[in-house]
């Protein structure tokens, strides 16, 4: 899978850039170079265009021992708006349908 990168914002001022390990219409799982407390709310901007900046809660954080993205962020998108929802559906079904194409071959 590429790699998409995003930056994680926090509402305590960290701020950490990552990248996609996993997405799906509930939540995403990230790669991240800072570690973040549970539960605390956060806002993802995309590097590049691919999804709408969207707002989440992180309900897993753990550590990756030896890796540049040193910690591996769970997160749990706060009920997105419609037109971020529909973008969001359309992203994760491309990317699966690429990952399918993929196994194929």
């Amino acid at each position: 899978m590429k790699k998409y990168c995003v930056t994680i914002i926090c509402k305590n001022g960290i701020r950490a850039r990552g990248y996609i390990l996993d997405i799906s219409k509930s939540g995403i799982a990230l790669a991240c170079a800072k570690k973040a407390p549970r539960n605390a709310i956060i806002e993802l901007r995309p590097a590049k265009d691919v999804f709408l900046p969207m707002k989440g809660r992180i309900v897993s954080s753990v550590s990756r021992h030896r890796k540049a993205f040193g910690y591996r962020l769970g997160i749990k998108f706060i009920s997105p708006a419609k037109k971020e929802r529909t973008r969001l559906t359309r992203f994760v079904a491309a990317l699966e349908k690429r990952y399918a194409v993929r196994l194929l071959f």
